[in-house]
């Protein structure tokens, strides 16, 4: 009977685990950044959704690369990360996570792209800009809650919304506006108050560039070969840029 429970041990010990077990997990917040991420009622979507999903496919590892049901707040996210229950974070500028927030200690991908914020002028209102400080003392269109490099230098003007944004540089209520480049073009084409205002606006120099990585949780050292891989034959093989031209180019 010994012989027999030690050999059912054997074998339960030898079996796989199962992949649901150990799935990869990443969490989408409730905070919508278009057309990075597309949060609404009907469901997630978005360029970072749809990079997920084929980053999953491209790993072609034994277990999955899966959302966390649902949304949830930013901070709680974090703290997810930080507790080891999320292995992944798409897709942030490691500046943006502190040191008290682990970001000095986790892995990161290399780019998955550079996003790039702009001016954005009142037709025929645009002045001279070749650095930060040529915007000191100037009314800057922003959005509520948004970090802006610089803005110590100019007086944000902010709006709950990136289509208010919009609207106050075309009354001219301010010098000018800083909006992602990719951002702008999704409300463009996506959204009937701002394409109302396109010929009212001008598109300025670029402001700053932020390189958008993966974050890999400094326990999962696994991940990070295969992910940079993987996001290097999607840039080779056209998927990347197949993935931004369905948000932000016009049918």
């Amino acid at each position: 009977m010994f012989r027999a429970c030690c050999i059912s041990l054997i074998v339960l010990l030898s079996l796989p685990v199962q992949a649901e077990d150990k799935n990869y997990r990443y969490a989408v917040t409730d905070e919508s950044w278009v057309p990075y991420w597309i949060v609404s009622e009907a469901g997630v979507e978005g360029i970072f959704s749809d990079l997920m999903q084929a980053l999953d496919r491209y790993l072609n590892l034994p277990v999955s690369v899966q959302a966390l049901p649902g949304t949830l707040p930013p901070k709680r996210a974090q703290m997810l990360f930080r507790s080891g229950d999320l292995q992944l974070e798409c897709c942030v500028n490691p500046l943006w996570r502190l040191p008290q927030d682990g970001g000095a200690e986790d892995l990161w991908s290399e780019a998955v792209l550079a996003s790039e914020e702009v001016l954005i002028f009142a037709r025929g209102q645009a002045f001279p800009y070749h650095q930060l400080t040529d915007l000191k003392g100037k009314r800057i269109a922003t959005v509520l809650g948004y970090g802006y490099v610089g803005d110590h230098l100019f007086l944000r003007q902010d709006s709950t919304r990136s289509t208010a944004q919009l609207m106050m540089v075309a009354d001219r209520r301010v010098d000018a506006g800083i909006i992602d480049r990719n951002e702008l073009a999704y409300l463009f084409r996506n959204e009937p108050r701002a394409r109302r205002l396109r010929h009212l606006i001008e598109i300025g120099p670029v402001v700053n560039r932020s390189a958008l990585k993966l974050r890999i949780n400094r326990d999962h050292p696994e991940l990070l070969e295969p992910v940079n891989s993987a996001l290097h034959q999607m840039k080779q093989d056209g998927t990347l840029q197949r993935l931004i031209r369905h948000y932000i180019e016009t049918p």
